[in-house]
């Protein structure tokens, strides 16, 4: 049965999948980013969000659906997206040491794409429209910042890799 989301008054609301979600959207009148030269149209502004498990962490999740008109329907498509990265994520960390740069810390030691992938922690899962990023930590080797990888609705993670942060 799909979840009735709000709009225009933030809530919390039970998901079968995602379990309890902040909702806060609100519709605005406002030009879209893409594409280029777009008319104004009636787009929704905020996130819906929430927390799930994996490998033993609490991993935040986001939702915008700035341009989605089926709510509910988007919100489970997401859910089935994020159980389906989350059962993947071995492989998506492993595909994130593979094109992680050759940078260190000074004096630092080099470390093999298997021990670099076993350091790296899922931190987030981002859903914009039809778009889905993946933000993992740095495994404590890349001075604090962020791996982020957009996954495809295959479920395969794009080719770039962006150090962040």
């Amino acid at each position: 049965m799909a979840t009735e989301i709000p709009v225009g008054v933030r809530s919390i609301v039970q998901h079968d999948v995602l379990g309890a979600l902040i909702v806060d959207l609100k519709r605005q009148r406002k030009r879209p980013i893409y594409p280029k030269n777009a008319p104004e149209a009636d787009l929704l502004d905020g996130e819906i969000g929430g927390r799930v498990q994996v490998d033993g962490a609490v991993v935040t999740v986001a939702l915008c659906p700035h341009s989605v008109t089926q709510l509910s329907g988007w919100v489970d498509a997401c859910a089935t997206r994020i159980m389906d990265t989350i059962a993947n994520v071995d492989a998506i960390k492993a595909h994130v040491a593979e094109r992680r740069p050759d940078w260190r810390e000074p004096g630092g030691v080099a470390v093999g794409n298997v021990e670099f992938a076993g350091r790296l922690q899922l931190l987030s899962l981002s859903h914009h429209d039809d778009t889905m990023t993946a933000t993992f930590n740095d495994g404590g080797l890349y001075g604090g910042h962020f791996f982020v990888v957009s996954i495809a609705a295959d479920g395969k993670p794009d080719d770039d890799v962006d150090l962040a942060g």
